[in-house]
């Protein structure tokens, strides 16, 4: 107050012709000084709470938390309040209807991706990344840089990505006649292997075998097809390539019989060790009751804990014919989005760009014992420190995966090629006739997709 009165005689307040002035000028001083006293009273600004949903639970939860944490650490403007949706991805989908998404979620998997994106539910990453100085051509894998993209324009990032191989057991392959060290590479030399591993039991049911492929999106590839032509927006189910390879399939079941394989892998998928329960599993690799196994680098993991100590196991890569695709894998896994409706997208972004950094990439896939997909890190000595990370990383590296094509049915269309598989394995429809009528229901399908799609 005696600042005011100062500043009033200096004024000559009475003076005629000050008094206005002076007045103004004394509310103006108090409520900067009130303003002043108000905020001091406040203290520091409240960090920001931001909402992330995940798709990992159990150990690799706990291992996402600790980053999390450290990125609090380091932003304390920020707190992150963290939802397992595992085994609840329905409510991804019911979020974005209701307009009440999360901040930040990597319950998305990639073949998804280009859906949401097209009907307008996530937020392009482009201007961020731009204004962080980052480029996924130049971070990620060719083909994850491409599946990350719809219309041009990125959607999300991803954290992790699996090789794809076959791990094989090498006593049974001795006991065939077959040479552990030398690499089955071609769809001729699988075929012999599993007719030599082929065992029945006296009732004529199969009780051991090697390896039967059984996924036609990834064998298309492996034969040289194409499901999707990106430079014209064409569907390809029925490139002959594709044909070819499910004929392939197809003819495992003419040969061994559809009923005898299914019900071998079925009562392989009941023989488990508690912490896996699927065809082909690894209690039958272990057990000796299959010869081989599609799997990824995670099998390090469970050979370590699981196997017999005098388990001997060699790997190799997908066998293709001679005309086809080797070194061939399929990518997919879960993505980082930020929703259009999320409330904090930059405080979303400011996570995600942590969380997507090469030094937190490297913990995360450490702990859960994935493989980077970021191309600097598949050099890194710590993900080159065993003969199966070293067999994934070069894998990995090769240009010959196959990343979802960007199209918004891409889940419809698998699910019409896993149709058409079981239509030929089963039932032995013509090859040719099954992936044409993919190709006729998934061009309807694309259309209607693409008349109500708000990104196009």
């Amino acid at each position: 107050m005696k600042m005011a009165k100062d500043i009033l005689h200096g004024l000559e307040l009475f003076r005629p012709g000050r008094l206005t002035l002076a007045y103004c000028l004394l509310v103006l001083l108090l409520t900067l000084s009130g303003a002043v006293a108000r905020g001091s009273d406040r203290g520091p600004a409240r960090p920001v709470e931001i909402t992330y949903w995940t798709g990992w639970s159990g150990h690799e939860l706990a291992v996402q938390k600790e980053i999390i944490a450290a990125f609090e650490q380091s932003h304390p403007n920020i707190r992150v309040n963290i939802m397992s949706v595992a085994g609840s991805y329905e409510k991804v989908t019911i979020s974005f209807a209701a307009g009440n998404p999360p901040d930040l979620m990597s319950s998305v998997w990639l073949d998804d991706l280009a859906a949401y994106a097209a009907r307008g539910a996530l937020r392009p990453l482009d201007p961020f990344l731009q204004r962080s100085g980052r480029n996924v051509d130049d971070e990620y894998l060719p083909a994850l840089a491409q599946g990350l993209r719809y219309c041009g324009r990125v959607w999300g990032l991803m954290v992790t990505v699996n090789a794809q191989f076959v791990v094989a057991n090498s006593r049974l392959l001795r006991e065939a006649g077959l040479d552990p060290d030398h690499p089955i590479e071609t769809t001729e030399e699988l075929d012999a292997a599993n007719e030599r591993l082929a065992k029945f039991d006296v009732g004529g049911n199969l009780v051991r075998f090697g390896w039967r492929p059984n996924d036609l999106v990834l064998m298309g590839h492996v034969f040289g097809g194409q499901w999707y032509d990106t430079a014209t927006g064409k569907v390809t189910a029925d490139d002959p390539r594709n044909v070819e390879a499910l004929g392939y399939l197809a003819s495992y079941a003419q040969k061994y019989g559809a009923g005898r394989l299914l019900a071998y892998e079925n009562a392989l998928s009941g023989t488990n060790l508690g912490y896996v329960s699927d065809i082909g599993n690894f209690a039958g690799l272990f057990g000796g009751h299959a010869g081989m196994l599609l799997t990824g680098e995670w099998c390090e993991e469970f050979i370590r804990r699981y196997a017999p100590k005098d388990f001997e196991y060699t790997v190799f890569a997908i066998p293709a014919p001679s005309n086809g695709r080797k070194n061939a894998i399929r990518v997919n896994g879960s993505v980082f989005v930020i929703p259009r409706d999320a409330k904090h997208p930059e405080e979303a972004w400011e996570l995600l760009n942590y969380l997507t950094s090469p030094d937190a990439v490297k913990w995360f896939c450490l702990g859960i014992k994935n493989m980077p997909p970021l191309r600097r890190l598949l050099e890194d000595p710590a993900f080159r420190s065993s003969p199966i990370m070293r067999f994934s990383a070069d894998l990995l590296k090769n240009s010959n995966a196959l990343a979802p094509p960007p199209m918004p049915v891409w889940s419809y269309y698998v699910s019409e090629i896993n149709r058409a598989q079981q239509a030929a394995f089963v039932r032995g429809v013509d090859p040719k006739q099954a992936l044409l009528e993919v190709r006729q229901n998934v061009e309807q399908r694309l259309r209607d997709a693409l008349r109500y799609a708000e990104i196009k």
